[in-house]
């Protein structure tokens, strides 16, 4: 009989841990899937930043490059 419930308590211990260890497990996996998420929207907003700057460029090279053909020929 003693055997027996020496076996039990020791499947109840061993229980015990490993949903406590799942449950760590979670939690660690949950705060790093929130800073992914985070990291994604920082990515994407320097992106978008990026695109926008590339376009300004484009817009000032043009003026440049028509202002220079303006000058030469006047029309």
């Amino acid at each position: 009989m003693k055997r027996a419930e020496r076996t039990i308590a020791q499947v109840r211990k061993i229980f015990i841990v490993i949903t406590l260890f799942l449950v760590a497990l979670t939690i660690y996996v949950f705060a790093q899937i929130k800073n992914f998420a985070e990291n994604t929207a920082l990515v994407t907003h320097a992106d978008r930043v990026n695109l926008a700057l590339g376009k300004s460029l484009v817009y000032l090279l043009n003026a440049e490059t028509n202002q220079r053909g303006y000058l030469l020929t006047g029309d």
